[in-house]
């Protein structure tokens, strides 16, 4: 094959990977960070009695 097909299909086929992994990096539901509670009063003055 010519040098220039092979270098279109190259490429292509590059930008055709990158856009398989950018949809199946889409389709997994991201997950939420959860944020820790904080201590309650009696927790903290417990803490700075010690």
């Amino acid at each position: 094959m010519p040098h220039l097909a092979v270098s279109l299909m190259v490429i292509f086929g590059f930008l055709g990977a990158a856009l398989c992994l950018r949809v199946l990096a889409n389709s997994v539901p991201a997950r939420t960070p959860v944020r820790a509670g904080e201590p309650e009063l009696r927790a903290r003055h417990a803490m700075m009695n010690e």
